[in-house]
């Protein structure tokens, strides 16, 4: 079975829940953006980290990890 990660998909691995955001028109990168929240410290990194859009090390997150990645996303500035 083959996974294909996407824009808008959040992802979870090694304590660190990922969400794939859009590229910026004038960036151009080898795989997928992303942001992400450091369970541990519950701090957004928000410079762009790269993905493999097939990279199977990567889960899905749960729903309470997007919840958690949502609210603290919310209590800090835009992209």
């Amino acid at each position: 079975m083959s996974i294909e990660h996407k824009i808008g998909d959040y992802l979870y691995k090694n304590g660190d829940i990922y969400k794939i955001i859009p590229h910026w028109d004038d960036f151009i990168a080898p795989g997928l953006l992303s942001v992400f929240l450091k369970e541990s410290t519950g701090k957004i990194y928000r410079s762009p980290y790269l993905i493999d859009k097939n990279d199977a090390s990567y889960s899905p997150a749960t729903v309470e990890q997007m919840k958690k990645f949502d609210s603290t996303e919310k209590r800090t500035d835009d992209y």
